[in-house]
């Protein structure tokens, strides 16, 4: 009987564990396909679209570390109990709509490397003043209210009062829909003055190219065709010489003058 009993559990334990991964197999397939974060089905919680992309674990890891996953998830069913849950009602109460705009890592590694330096020194302080840093700094990525990338345009007010300007965000990924908002995947802060010149940087403008004007063929002046020179003759060849001829001897023409005389 105890071993039906055991074969028993374990056969059940096998099929829910199966229809587990089932389960999220699907969830992954329909991320992929567009289902899941679309206009389609959205996210249950903008926190569990966060763990759908993988450039987005360090953003993760410094909101568990600051207490932000509380609205980011809405809180969840249950009443605030927490110190930390309860400081955020105040800034963004139970239902309200949000805008995330989630760096990737490699925007966030200077504030993930003082943190990770803090605990390791084990200074409450510094860990309370790197924990502060990132919170301010995740503030300035959080918008009231429900706002897609095509509205993302001028000065936007945070839930930290930081004024952000929308044009200079560069979107690596827009407009995952979840529940309680939405969720953009920007490669820069929002406070990083600098990205506009990086972005700049990358997209090298053309030089402009100075129009020449035609040049006008009568203007110009036509130049005289040289004239051909005979050519020099050279040495291998003789020169042609005049043969003149000789002259007759001073007897000879005594001679004809006196016959002529005599005739």
């Amino acid at each position: 009987m105890k071993k039906f009993l055991t074969l028993t559990l374990m056969l059940i334990a096998s099929v829910l564990s199966n229809t587990a991964i089932c389960s999220k197999t699907d969830v992954v397939v329909q991320q992929i396909k567009g289902k899941i974060g679309s206009e389609g089905k959205p996210f249950k919680t903008i926190l569990a679209a966060t763990s759908r992309h993988g450039e987005l674990t360090t953003f993760r890891e410094l909101v568990f570390a600051v207490g932000l996953q509380f609205p980011l998830r809405n809180y969840g069913k249950k009443k605030p109990k927490s110190r930390k849950s309860k400081a955020f009602l105040a800034l963004i109460p139970r239902g309200q709509k949000i805008t995330v705009l989630a760096p990737i890592g490699s925007a966030l590694v200077p504030l993930s490397s003082a943190l990770k330096q803090a605990r390791q020194s084990k200074d409450r302080a510094a860990i309370k003043a790197a924990n502060d840093k990132i919170l301010e700094a995740l503030k300035a990525h959080i918008i009231k209210g429900e706002i897609k990338k095509e509205a993302c345009k001028g000065m936007l007010t945070t839930i930290g009062g930081q004024q952000i300007n929308a044009d200079n965000l560069v979107f690596q990924r827009a407009d995952i829909k979840a529940k309680n908002g939405y969720l953009h995947i920007i490669r820069y802060l929002s406070t990083d003055e600098s990205r506009a010149a990086k972005t700049a940087e990358s997209t090298p403008t053309p030089a402009p190219t100075e129009s020449k004007p035609a040049q006008d063929s009568a203007s110009t002046d036509a130049k005289p065709a040289e004239e051909v020179k005979p050519a020099t003759p050279t040495a291998d060849v003789p020169a042609v010489t005049e043969t003149k001829p000789a002259e007759e001897t001073k007897p000879a023409a005594d001679a004809k003058a006196a016959e002529a005389a005599t005739t």
